[in-house]
């Protein structure tokens, strides 16, 4: 018999998130850009796809920071870039929440110049590559449940990471 589909329920606000994991293109299309790709792409499709592997391996997420100018390609191999990466004008409860939701899917956060405040930056990399977001009371008296991810976070700007802070 044929098994039902899987549909991906997603909490509110984050519904196109289910649209953009999508198979998606041609498998000769993405070995046509591989065949010429820079050693940045590689790494960046690398990391994007490394990401399911984690949890099964029992490894801490990390961060690719892609500086420079970059290319298409790093969030394609996971369906619509477009719904997927994520700016530094998002709160830190969204990007969190993204990444809970997410799971095991890469976060991709794109222009780390919007960014004004090192201590912010140190803070989302740090708690992104944890895999928990902090912890938090409820209104009756209560704490909410952690959410967690073990995840890849790709981060593109032009300047790299460290030059915002030292942390």
């Amino acid at each position: 018999g044929r098994a039902e589909p899987v549909r991906l329920m997603a909490p509110d606000g984050l519904e196109a998130l289910c649209g953009a994991l999508r198979p998606a293109g041609r498998p000769e299309a993405l070995a046509d850009v591989m065949a010429t790709a820079t050693p940045t792409l590689w790494c960046a499709v690398g990391a994007a796809l490394s990401s399911a592997l984690l949890r099964p391996l029992g490894l801490q997420g990390w961060i690719l920071d892609v500086a420079g100018s970059t290319s298409g390609g790093k969030t394609s191999v996971w369906g619509s870039p477009e719904a997927l990466i994520r700016t530094w004008r998002d709160t830190d409860a969204f990007l969190f929440s993204t990444a809970a939701f997410l799971g095991n899917v890469p976060v991709f956060l794109d222009d780390t110049k919007t960014e004004g405040d090192p201590k912010r930056i140190a803070r989302v990399v740090y708690s992104l590559t944890s895999g928990v977001e902090r912890g938090r009371g409820s209104a009756d008296g209560g704490v909410r449940a952690l959410r967690t991810w073990r995840s890849v976070g790709v981060l593109t700007g032009e300047q790299p990471l460290t030059s915002f802070s030292s942390d």
